[in-house]
């Protein structure tokens, strides 16, 4: 039997139908937690009923029988707070208003092949969200990340040229760049023109008008490489976003039903522009929104991580 010393204890409950998956994640995951294991939805939500409190995530695989969905839908009825993350293979945007409606926030897609170190830090990034904080996190090579603080337009221009200038080193191809610099851009301006509000709610800040923040302001941007993504992030010091916000805008524009207005298109280019994104959300303390761009194997599926701090 295998020894726990060393493994956290945290206990995770693993939910999918097929054998070898099943197999293949708990002996993963084993390594570093308390793992149970479910292969129907009545196996699923009996475990859940008897020890809901021993849990600290449940992951449900949409190979869950007779749907990873409606198993879901069943466990969040009577337990609102449990964390919950969902892994398919398959484009889930049809699926996203019921993502929305029963507070999953955290959806892993299985690639070819599986990416384990993704798995892992979701896992831990959901146990302790603050962990989730930081581009460093999500790249391997720390010495290459670069931290940035701008408050003004000028700062705005300098850093992008430096940014610009350090992803070319690794993208010769202009088309690859420019991407990368529409979807950066697009944060730093959501940033700027959204974070930042008067004392009546009021956007404090229009384009064409902007040229510096005020005292006590500030947005702080990273750029980094390793050997699979370039990744850029932007955190403004505000926290003005909630999570059910950022679902809501991005449910808007992934049905369609906010296709041609202004809320949530910032969020919707870049999660389309990138391979990953990443949103922590510290209210009143901080936004973060992280952005990876692998070098080969762009995601068809794009997964959705989003961490809620304090």
């Amino acid at each position: 039997m295998e020894s726990t010393e060393n493994k956290n204890s945290e206990r995770i409950l693993i939910a999918d139908g097929d054998p070898l998956s099943r197999r293949v994640l708990a002996n993963y995951l084993g390594r570093f937690y308390h793992v149970d294991v479910a292969e129907n939805a009545s196996q699923a939500l009996d475990l859940v009923e008897r020890s809901y409190e021993d849990y600290s995530v449940v992951l449900v695989t949409n190979e869950l029988p007779p749907s990873g969905l409606q198993c879901i839908a069943r466990v969040r009825k009577d337990n609102p707070h449990l964390k919950i993350a969902f892994l398919t293979g398959s484009d889930y945007d049809s699926e996203f208003p019921l993502l929305r409606r029963y507070d999953i926030f955290t959806v892993l897609v299985r690639s070819v092949p599986f990416d384990y170190d993704e798995l892992l830090i979701t896992i831990e990034n959901m146990i302790s969200p603050h962990k989730a904080m930081g581009l460093r996190r999500y790249l391997k090579l720390q010495n290459q990340c670069h931290e940035r603080v701008i408050r003004s337009l000028a700062d705005k221009q300098a850093m992008m040229e430096e940014a610009l200038s350090f992803f070319r080193r690794y993208r010769p191809h202009d088309t690859d760049v420019s991407q990368i610099r529409l979807a950066f851009e697009e944060l730093i301006n959501n940033a700027f023109y959204h974070a930042f509000k008067r004392t009546t709610g009021e956007e404090k800040y229009e384009m064409g008008a902007f040229t510096e923040l005020e005292r006590g302001e500030q947005v702080v941007v990273e750029f980094g490489w390793d050997k699979n993504f370039l990744g850029c992030s932007v955190t403004d010091n505000q926290g003005t976003l909630d999570v059910d916000t950022v679902m809501r805008k991005l449910e808007r524009q992934i049905t369609r039903e906010g296709l041609l207005d202004e809320r949530g298109r910032g969020l919707y280019l870049t999660r389309t522009l990138s391979d990953k994104m990443v949103i922590n959300i510290h209210p009143r303390v901080a936004t973060q929104v992280i952005l990876l761009f692998a070098h080969k194997g762009h995601a068809k599926v794009k997964p959705l991580f989003i961490n809620a701090l304090g």
